[in-house]
């Protein structure tokens, strides 16, 4: 028995909803630079150098006082800098605030890298459709939220004591809201061999349909079958025969003679219809709504930073803290979330002996961790913000009206 696996001449015409699909992503990228380039045209129109008045020096003059105070400066902050970052980090209260940041700020990673991903192989969204609903839905929100935010911050004249009690409501509000996306997914779709266990070989099933086709395990071309069950290439579901689609000569249309399918059935080129399409728009609103609640928080945050620190450190402070949230945040968290997916694969692709990509994941598992390592995150964060609203409520150590040196 001879198994088909693709059509002659091995050429193939891909879908959008096949797992292979690859689309133009670079069209996003190419887009973004010429709108850069094109918004960047204005500043060519700027001068050279501001215009400076003359007043009692002439320019020459005046030009080498300020490079010799430029110069001066420069080096008096080179040799405090040792001194200025050694404090600030020993800061407790701004070390505290900038750790919460980095909770939050891990959660917003988690999202910006792998929702895209969650959203594909818990709905089977396909990836343009899935870009289009976080472009529309989850950007804006917490773009409103940190505008909201600011207005919260300006209207009503936050404290720096009522920051951290306005933070903690509004986060456990956020993590609310996050708690039905725990129970708005799908199962893992039936796939011979690999899920559920009782169609692996152990039963008979695939060693009496597929003993004579020698399958490749790098074979990766999903069909589903008449029985509603997804094998992982026409191979693998015993199928001899297949039909080209009439209205394209690239396509096929159905695979026949199937011996995995009950009474030689058919197959479909293609996963099995997801069981419930319908949970993604309110997924996507519900993770939107918690973005913009979770947003609100940002200015005020921010400007706790900024109160945490003397006057004349603040510019310092902002660059410590920021590159304390590319070390902490922005190089380990997507890192710690691609892990937390990939332990959720039930079956990978290989290639030349060698493990590729996942092919299937265990979509509860999936759901449960994904989400959850992104509640962990903010749980942990507002128990940081907590702390902070308990300690500066304990003990004036941290009021800065009450200190002419500010905490450091």
């Amino acid at each position: 028995m001879v198994c088909s696996f693709f059509p002659p001449g091995g050429a193939l015409e891909l879908s959008p909803t096949d797992p292979r699909w690859v689309g133009a992503w670079w069209m996003g990228l190419l887009i973004t630079a010429g709108a850069l380039v094109v918004t960047s045209i204005p500043y060519f129109f700027f001068p050279r150098s501001l215009h400076v008045e003359k007043i009692f020096k002439p320019d020459a003059e005046i030009m080498k006082d300020a490079h010799n105070k430029t110069e001066s400066s420069m080096l008096d902050f080179l040799k405090m800098f040792p001194k200025m970052l050694v404090k600030l980090l020993l800061s407790p209260l701004f070390m505290l605030l900038v750790l919460t940041q980095c909770c939050f700020s891990s959660v917003i990673a988690g999202l910006a890298t792998f929702l895209n991903k969650f959203l594909e192989c818990q709905y089977s969204a396909s990836a343009a459709y899935s870009s289009l609903l976080i472009g529309a839905l989850n950007l804006p929100s917490v773009s409103v939220g940190m505008v909201l935010g600011g207005l919260v911050m300006k209207r009503w004249g936050l404290s720096f004591r009522t920051i951290p009690r306005f933070s903690v409501a509004m986060l456990t509000i956020s993590i609310i809201f996050c708690v039905p996306l725990f129970f708005m997914g799908c199962s893992t779709q039936d796939v011979a061999g690999v899920y559920p266990k009782t169609y692996n070989g152990n039963n008979g099933l695939l060693l009496s349909c597929t003993a004579n086709c020698s399958c490749p395990r790098s074979a990766f071309n999903p069909v589903c079958g008449e029985n509603h069950i997804e094998y992982v290439s026409p191979c693998h579901a015993g199928c001899t025969n297949f039909t080209m689609d009439p209205k394209n000569p690239y396509r096929v249309h159905v695979f026949s003679n199937c011996q995995c399918v009950p009474d030689m059935g058919t197959a479909k080129p293609g996963p099995c219809a997801n069981t419930c399409p319908h949970h993604l728009l309110p997924t996507m609103f519900l993770i939107s709504l918690a973005g913009l609640i979770a947003s609100l928080t940002h200015n005020p945050i921010y400007m706790m930073v900024l109160r945490a620190v003397p006057a004349e450190k603040k510019s310092f402070a902002i660059g410590v803290q920021f590159l304390l949230l590319r070390v902490l945040t922005w190089l380990p968290a997507p890192t710690l979330f691609g892990m937390t997916i990939d332990s959720t694969c039930i079956w990978w692709k290989t290639a030349c002996g060698k493990k590729q990509g996942c092919g299937y994941y265990d979509n509860n598992l999936l759901r449960n961790r994904y989400l959850g390592l992104q509640v962990s995150y903010k749980t942990l964060g507002i128990i940081l913000m907590a702390f902070i609203g308990w300690k500066m409520h304990r003990t004036r150590e941290y009021s800065l009206e009450k200190r002419d040196d500010g905490p450091l």
